[in-house]
Order: structure tokens, then sequence, then C-alpha cells
């Protein structure tokens, strides 16, 4: 087994030519899935785009529902919440909040981290 491939089979988080593979299509056909509100909802951050593998194999045992249904039925399911200090979390929401937060950081710190690396490289 290739690094690649230990990688891969590790992460939760899909791209869209992981969900293409998986649903054996082309990335376009996903692209098209997504803005006709087929495909469960993707978690965006820093310009990335992913989706959980758990809600993709989820989507696909409950037969390749709408995403309004497909999140009215997951509602429905018992989905245990955690905690964070007094906050409380589901574990898509949290995963959302904090890849958007990362996001942003990301977005604030690139300038900075330019300039560093701009300088250290000079010597």
């Amino acid at each position: 087994m290739t690094i690649s491939e230990v990688i891969q089979t590790k992460c939760q988080l899909l791209t869209v030519k992981d969900v293409a593979e998986i649903l054996s299509t082309s990335v376009r056909t996903v692209w098209r899935l997504r803005s006709c509100g087929k495909l469960p909802e993707p978690i965006t951050f820093g310009g990335c785009i992913r989706w959980q593998r758990s809600a993709i194999e989820k989507w696909i045992e409950m037969g390749a529902p709408s995403a309004e249904e497909f999140n009215t039925r997951m509602e429905k399911l018992e989905i245990i919440p955690f905690k964070i200090g007094e906050q409380e979390y589901l574990p898509h929401s949290f995963l959302k909040q904090l890849f958007k937060a990362i996001g942003k950081i990301l977005h604030y710190l690139m300038p900075f981290i330019a300039l560093f690396l701009q300088e250290y490289l000079k010597y």
C-alpha cells in the first residue's frame, strides 16, 4: 500500500474527485448534483470544498435522496451532541464551524507568513 492510499483510507474528508470516484461518475456530475441540491452539503474552508465521508456513505445507504430530505432524515436519527466548555455541538456543525474559523485565521495570517518566508529565505 502506498502512502497516498494510506492517507486516503484514513481521511474522513473527501474531495470532489474522491466523491466522483465513490459514485462512479465524473467530477462534473458531482458539481451538477451539488448545484441541484441532490448531494449532502459539503464543508467549505479556506476556499476548499470537502464532503464528510460518513455523510456520503449514509446518503448512499439512504438511496441518494435530495439534500433536503437527507438532512430531514439525519435530524430524525439520534445524533449525540458533545460539549466543549458550556457550548454544545453536533459533530457536523462543530466541524463546519471549526473549518470556517481555520479558513479565516489562514486568510489573515498568509500575508505575515509570506513576509516571514521572504525574509527567512534571504539569508
